[in-house]
């Protein structure tokens, strides 16, 4: 779901398009734009989302969660060089050239397309460098010139600066995975992204009402963390399975329970994308 005016993607397609056009289905709840590094489905994309006024949050990343998809001839360890080197600083700019390359590829065969926002990262909080110091300034300096590149581009449907940012876990944002990886997020967060992005399962530990009751201090945490930044809630997944100690109901209080802050906060939480996650035996 994305913010309140605009329209829920794959609502008016026709079934035959769905299924062509995999953006928020499948485990992932993510449509791999590439595959064996060429683009897939790209003109169904240019011709079917500008007829239907939809628009598209772009999720490009040197990695997703706790695994890296650097170019073959990088290492992750590159970003626990020490950063005030400059063969460092050169090789983190080799990599942010690299990513500019990759963006441009990417937008060039969707020229059409109303892309309105921009992840450089998905859960990077997750990644085992991400508890060292010298991997939030060397991601600091990648992220800076990743998002300045992404700020110039303009194509038919893109005619002002991307909005930017980059996503790390609710726990990650607020310090629950420690002050290293929340001082980090917040230096990226209040100096160079657009707004601060956020994933949250509240029942992933187990489903519970205990639990339910807290997504609004959770939530009003990262508003908190957020300050001035709006922020996108980019995963809010309630699961519903038994295997998991949950059930049909308390997946549905859990979206209550969140909608109740939007509600509250419409001003602050300007996108909410939601996963509805079943588990069975």
């Amino acid at each position: 779901m994305t913010g309140r005016n605009e329209r829920v993607w794959g609502q008016s397609l026709p079934r035959r398009i769905r299924r062509r056009l995999t953006l928020i289905e499948g485990p992932n709840a993510s449509y791999h734009l590439l595959k064996n590094g060429e683009p897939r489905c790209a003109s169904p994309f240019n011709a079917v989302l500008p007829t239907l006024q939809l628009k598209m949050k772009l999720n490009l990343s040197l990695s997703t969660t706790n695994i890296w998809g650097l170019p073959s001839a990088m290492s992750s360890s590159l970003f626990l060089s020490d950063p005030s080197l400059p063969s460092t600083q050169t090789s983190i700019d080799i990599v942010a050239c690299r990513y500019a390359n990759a963006l441009t590829f990417v937008l060039n065969h969707l020229p059409n397309v109303n892309v309105i926002s921009l992840q450089i990262g998905n859960e990077i909080d997750y990644l085992p460098e991400a508890q060292n110091t010298k991997f939030w300034m060397n991601y600091w300096r990648f992220y800076a010139s990743a998002a300045a590149f992404a700020r110039t581009i303009r194509t038919s449907g893109i005619s002002s600066s991307l909005s930017v940012g980059v996503t790390a876990s609710l726990a990650g944002l607020t310090g629950g995975r420690g002050e290293t990886i929340r001082a980090g997020l917040d230096a990226l967060n209040q100096t160079i992204s657009d707004f601060v992005a956020c994933n949250y399962y509240p029942l992933e530990a187990g489903g519970s009402q205990a639990r339910v009751d807290e997504i609004k201090n959770k939530v009003g945490h990262v508003i908190t963390v957020a300050k001035l930044k709006p922020i996108h809630i980019q995963e809010y997944g309630c699961q519903s399975g038994t295997v998991a100690g949950s059930s049909s109901v308390l997946q549905t209080t859990c979206c209550k329970e969140l909608f109740k802050v939007w509600d509250a906060n419409p001003t602050k939480v300007t996108r909410l994308f939601l996963e509805f996650v079943g588990v069975r035996v």
